[in-house]
């Protein structure tokens, strides 16, 4: 996910590259002359990215491809997918890491495996090795 915050609605004119551009103009048109009231929006935006390897592939590279698109139509994307898919790399690598330094930890003197028990929300998680799996043709 991303943290980010914005200003609401201001009277002033959008470069005609600006993803609001026409709908900024058309509500200038239609509401007349407005003031400059400042108004901050905060959001939290998130991105699905599947459960699978295959299913994280598809997410991720059509996330990229519409950024990719948007750059060539000249159009301001409003994510920044690049930079999220960058940082879901690095916190796979590191939940790996230590995904893989428990497993070792938890075998017996006989080299077996200790079950373990985990929560309902963790059996859900998806293994970093998979979201790693799903997100490198992307990097690539």
């Amino acid at each position: 996910g991303r943290l980010h915050a914005f200003r609401k609605l201001a009277p002033s004119q959008l470069r005609e590259t600006d993803c609001h551009y026409d709908l900024r103009n058309e509500i200038l048109q239609t509401k007349g002359k407005l003031t400059e009231d400042i108004c901050f929006s905060v959001a939290w935006d998130w991105m699905f990215k599947g459960f699978t390897e295959d299913g994280i592939n598809k997410e991720v590279s059509s996330t990229i491809e519409c950024a990719r698109l948007n750059r060539e139509h000249h159009l301001q994307s409003l994510a920044i997918p690049e930079t999220s898919l960058l940082f879901l790399a690095k916190e796979s690598i590191a939940k790996h890491q230590l995904e893989t330094k428990i497993r070792a930890s938890t075998k017996s003197l006989f080299g077996m495996e200790i079950p373990q028990r985990q929560s309902i929300n963790e059996r859900c998680k998806t293994p970093a090795d998979v979201v790693l799996r799903g997100i490198l043709p992307s990097l690539q």
